[in-house]
């Protein structure tokens, strides 16, 4: 009976032992991805001598701990404006208070711009305008930070939106959005 009790033991403490999955805290790795309408996204722009072309920016803004997230290429531009994060967590995006995101005091909300490239037939001098959209009351999203390090200035986690075009309604889903910065 004793190597019974012996052997069930053994094998529920080894049953049980299993190790947990880490997953590494970010550490400012610069990296940013996500799905724009099911395409891949990841931010790149080629180098344009005397410049300092930035695909990827995360800077703090305002007195509430307001934090802003930047990443394009030469044909998307993707924003996320927080007006107040206080650590780690979950904070929604959507309804912006003024006609524009750019007004006064806006809520936490996302875009996403998409430009046209160049075709047979366009005016070179007269570009055609990007198509912009914005989250709102009914289209939303989320940004989860799982680091938000005033100190280190390193941030990292992960968001989702649906965003839409405001004349015709026509929204875009970005979703798979992981992001890992320095500000």
């Amino acid at each position: 009976m004793k190597p019974l009790i012996v052997i069930v033991t053994v094998v529920l403490a080894t049953a049980s032992c299993k190790k947990k999955e880490t997953v590494p805290l970010p550490s400012g790795k610069n990296t940013f991805s996500c799905q724009i309408a099911g395409k891949a996204f990841t931010p790149h722009l080629d180098p344009i001598l005397l410049t300092s072309r930035q695909p990827l920016r995360a800077y703090r803004t305002g007195t509430q701990g307001g934090f802003v997230l930047q990443a394009q290429d030469a044909l998307n531009v993707l924003e996320i404006y927080l007006a107040a994060t206080q650590g780690p967590g979950t904070y929604p995006v959507g309804y912006v208070r003024g006609p524009i995101p750019y007004a006064p005091n806006p809520d936490s909300y996302a875009g996403y711009t998409q430009y046209r490239g160049p075709q047979s037939g366009d005016d070179p001098y007269n570009p055609p305008a990007p198509t912009r959209y914005y989250t709102d009351g009914s289209n939303t999203g989320t940004v989860t930070f799982t680091r938000l390090d005033t100190v280190a200035r390193i941030a990292g986690g992960t968001f989702e939106y649906t965003a839409r075009e405001m004349t015709t309604g026509q929204t875009v889903r970005i979703k798979n959005g992981t992001f890992d910065v320095k500000f």
